[in-house]
């Protein structure tokens, strides 16, 4: 959408926030907005922009004062005297009641003011995400093989730290500290439990260690169509997040030849990783041929 985001963290803020600051001019009072929203006849779109997303953060957690402005804020989106401007889009969001997070009910005028939806952690999404943005191997291929630990909150049970897509990130983070450190993974057990809980983090060391041990992405490419394959799921899984997280454009038909080797939800990681680097490839020869013999496999596994 190329919208500036603009974040709003509804339970930081107060009604003066979204109402505007009241001031005395020529024997009245009038509410004078704040700058950070964007108004109607006050503001213009940046060129390069298609508008404004106020993101209403934690909306679940706003008290019953910030609940009473954000009812003409979202449905007259006025601040003040003075409109939103047409092309501020609002989006809220928050946890639920039963996720235990300091979520409050909001009161049926709010909640009738807006649209709900539920997300659900979705692995493939994630790796996605995770390649765009240059997460560690070792976490995609985790969470393609253990998707119960993608996020394995829950709000009844869960004490402490738990795996979390945010948590994820902050351990791929880690990852590229302690490598460039010279430090070794299975001496970070405290840590990793501390981000993902302890089940999770010995899990997920136990998973690097099969990594180690693993063919690499120059033999790979060196013999696509004759090295050896593992069959463990484990293995497999690194070997795929690792090859297409870390692939140059040029050996994509090398690397075609050896992810077309591998079973197919294998295949799916591997295609889905690249083609979120190199979206051009979409109109590669190779990837046409497996579209047509795979197509409906990508868009619904």
């Amino acid at each position: 959408m190329n919208l500036i985001h603009i974040p709003f963290c509804v339970n930081a803020r107060e009604p003066v926030d979204l109402n505007g600051y009241p001031i005395h001019e020529n024997g009245r009072a009038r509410y004078v907005p704040f700058r950070e929203i964007p108004l109607d006849g006050l503001d213009t779109v940046p060129k390069g922009k298609n508008g404004w997303l106020i993101d209403l953060e934690e909306i679940d957690q706003a008290d019953p004062s910030m609940q009473k402005a954000l009812h003409r804020f979202i449905l007259e989106r006025a601040v003040g005297e003075y409109k939103l401007h047409p092309k501020v889009f609002l989006i809220g969001s928050g946890n639920r009641p039963e996720d235990r997070a300091h979520a409050s009910v909001m009161s049926s005028a709010l909640q009738s003011r807006m649209n709900h939806i539920t997300l659900d952690s979705n692995v493939a999404v994630t790796s996605i995400y995770g390649v765009q943005k240059g997460w560690s191997p070792l976490v995609i291929g985790y969470i393609n093989f253990r998707v119960s630990n993608l996020n394995n909150f829950n709000g009844q049970t869960t004490v402490g730290s738990y795996a979390c897509e945010r948590n994820w990130e902050r351990v791929s983070k880690m990852l590229k500290i302690w490598e460039k450190a010279n430090q070794k993974l299975e001496t970070k057990g405290e840590e990793l439990s501390g981000m993902l809980g302890e089940s999770a983090a010995l899990d997920f060391i136990a998973f690097a260690e099969i990594k180690d041990s693993l063919i690499t992405i120059p033999e790979i490419l060196a013999d696509p169509l004759g090295v050896d394959i593992p069959y463990n799921a484990g293995a497999l899984y690194a070997i795929t997040a690792s090859l297409c997280s870390e692939l140059e454009e040029k050996d994509f038909k090398k690397a075609y030849g050896f992810i077309n080797r591998i079973p197919l939800e294998y295949q799916i990681l591997g295609f889905r990783s690249i083609l979120s680097r190199f979206p051009k490839l979409i109109n590669s020869t190779e990837i046409n041929i497996w579209t047509r013999e795979n197509g409906d496999a990508l868009y619904n596994f």
